[in-house]
């Protein structure tokens, strides 16, 4: 029988089980080195062995639900339940000995997105929450509030931006290296928005809910909302997106040009 209701998320004992998986992470930080994946993405050891410890604690704790993991995918995407699992995002970030990376946990009900948390474990910054509630750590992230776009604005874009896109943008850019990273600094306030590659579910799948609590949305480039579960369909985003607030959307779309279409 099929469940009709999502399953009741505990987010004191996943905030418990994203911990110990970062700190299994920690032991191989500085430690490893990376092997090249077929879509010639990095992945590592320390990706396989803390993907694995997820599965299992999560499939004992939650029989009931598939589990994709960006690393050994799934035979069952479309159940109803569904756990999304990136075990290290921002591999390149890790492998280099940068602090910017993290464990990303998602759950999935009928092809929405209901929660999720993101763990950085050298920082030990924690996110965290549901459609309707984010927080960092102890303290509950409020919702997205509008502000005018200054030199001082910025937009946090994939670490690639200078080979693929022409930005005109009046504030900063930065990059650093975790997609995850990037979607709870600005669900935090910390950016105007977030651009992004042609993402798969796993990069996403365990923020989006918070993004959604405070007022986040994604657009394809050309102007178009994204909704996550066409991931599902699709493996890949199409198109690169961009994640922000409603009224910077427009503007941003405006400064943001892939370079393939300007020659």
């Amino acid at each position: 029988m099929i469940d009709s209701q999502p399953i009741k998320i505990d987010f004191e004992a996943l905030s418990a089980l994203a911990i110990e998986a970062g700190n299994l992470a920690l032991t191989y930080f500085g430690r490893v080195s990376a092997e090249q994946k077929a879509d010639r993405s990095l992945v590592s050891v320390a990706d396989q062995a803390v993907e694995q410890f997820l599965a299992d604690h999560l499939g004992r704790r939650y029989p009931q639900a598939a589990i994709l993991g960006e690393e050994s995918g799934s035979n069952n995407i479309q159940s109803d339940h569904l756990w999304v699992l990136d075990p290290i995002d921002g591999t390149a970030a890790f492998l280099g000995s940068f602090p910017v990376w993290g464990v990303s946990i998602g759950y999935m009900f009928k092809h929405e997105p209901i929660a999720g948390l993101f763990y950085l474990p050298v920082s030990r910054d924690l996110f965290f929450g549901n459609q309707h509630y984010a927080q960092c750590n102890t303290d509950g992230l409020p919702a997205l509030t509008p502000h005018s776009i200054d030199s001082h604005s910025l937009l946090l874009v994939p670490s690639n931006t200078h080979r693929k896109y022409e930005i005109n943008f009046i504030g900063k850019t930065h990059s650093l290296g975790s997609v995850a990273a990037h979607l709870c600094y600005l669900a935090a306030g910390k950016a105007v928005g977030v651009l992004l590659g042609q993402i798969s579910l796993w990069d996403i799948a365990g923020v989006w809910p918070l993004l959604q609590a405070v007022g986040g949305v994604a657009y394809t480039l050309d102007g178009r909302p994204f909704e996550l579960k066409t991931l599902i369909e699709n493996k890949k985003a199409q198109q690169p997106l961009l994640v922000a607030p409603e009224w910077y959307i427009e503007d941003l779309v405006k400064s943001i040009t892939l370079k393939s279409l300007l020659s």
